[in-house]
């Protein structure tokens, strides 16, 4: 009897024991002992200014969570929760956001460059004047998200989901958005020149004034697009995209037919 008791009074330690060592990591995370605190409920946590750089955070609940000015470069945030986090002005240069929910977060002028956000969702992001060069984004949500005057050249956005986004003003030269749904979006004076649009769905989009020189178009939808006074050579336009209902650069109307 003595015996069953000690194995039961055992198998009840070792099943709390990664709670008690996921609290002691929360603990010394909040008292600012360690920068890791993978899968930590760190929801409403203030870090403005704090120094987390080369953080693991993978898996932490950080929704509303404010990371204001705080240094997250090279931070491992893949899989974690930061809805509605305040990012404004961070440093996640080189962070890892793969497959992170961030809907609605705030990344006003945050520097993104070389960040890796593949999957992740940023569904309705503030994320006017950041910095997103060279960074991954294949395949991420990105609908409703406003990126006005974001600095995006050579930004990897294959298959991304831009719809309802505002890009006015951005710079988007050589981004690969071979495959994206960008449609219904604003993408007014916005460089796109060398961007690859193959296969990229701009249907009922807004490129007023863009810059689309020495773009990549095949199978390009630019269905009821505005495309008034844009940088583009017509021929291009006819040879590799679809234009039905479209206003030309120089302001007529496609129809159907072309």
């Amino acid at each position: 009897m003595h015996i069953i008791r000690v194995l039961a009074v055992g198998l009840l330690l070792a099943g709390s024991w990664p709670v008690a060592a996921l609290a002691d990591q929360r603990a010394d995370f909040i008292a600012g002992k360690s920068k890791d605190c993978p899968g930590c409920d760190l929801q409403g946590i203030n870090e403005k200014r704090a120094d987390l750089g080369k953080a693991n955070l993978a898996g932490a609940n950080l929704t509303e969570a404010n990371f204001h000015d705080a240094n997250l470069a090279g931070a491992n945030l893949d899989g974690a929760t930061l809805v509605n986090a305040n990012l404004n002005i961070a440093d996640l240069r080189g962070a890892k956001l793969t497959h992170a929910d961030l809907t609605g977060a705030m990344l006003y002028g945050a520097r993104l460059g070389r960040a890796k956000l593949a999957q992740a969702n940023l569904t309705g992001i503030l994320a006017r004047t950041a910095e997103l060069t060279n960074t991954d984004l294949t395949g991420a949500i990105m609908t409703r998200a406003d990126l006005r005057l974001a600095r995006m050249a050579a930004a990897k956005l294959t298959g991304v989901d831009l719809r309802g986004a505002r890009l006015d003003e951005a710079n988007l030269r050589n981004v690969d958005f071979s495959n994206a749904r960008i449609s219904e979006a604003s993408v007014t004076f916005a460089s796109l020149r060398g961007a690859n649009l193959s296969g990229t769905d701009l249907s009922g989009t807004d490129l007023y004034q863009s810059d689309l020189a020495e773009v990549v178009f095949d199978q390009t939808n630019f269905t009821q697009s505005r495309l008034l006074k844009a940088k583009v050579l017509e021929l291009d336009l006819q040879q590799h995209t679809t234009l039905s209902g479209t206003i030309l650069p120089n302001g007529r109307k496609s129809d159907a037919s072309e």
